[in-house]
């Protein structure tokens, strides 16, 4: 199992994107990145989040397959989209 990089928490979007511009295929710096499109309440980034939870997916499969899946699942249904929520 990946553990998260312990500053993971202090990384903010100008952070993860200097990550990705040193290394593209930096999943974690996406699902950073879909982490902080949640946080923008009230008025949640759906789109950033799905975004950047499927490049986590395609970066990686394996990583938080169940969170990132569950998550994914939930912006579907919330989109209505129930075939790519199944």
């Amino acid at each position: 199992m990946v553990s998260l990089p312990p500053d993971f928490d202090s990384w903010d979007e100008e952070k993860c994107n200097q990550l990705i511009s040193e290394d593209p295929k930096n999943y974690l710096a996406y699902y950073r990145l879909a982490y902080i499109c949640m946080l923008n309440e009230p008025e949640v980034d759906v789109e950033g989040v799905k975004k950047y939870l499927l490049k986590v997916q395609e970066l990686n499969p394996d990583f938080k397959v169940q969170k990132v899946n569950m998550s994914l699942g939930e912006i579907y249904e919330m989109q209505k989209d129930f075939n790519s929520a199944l």
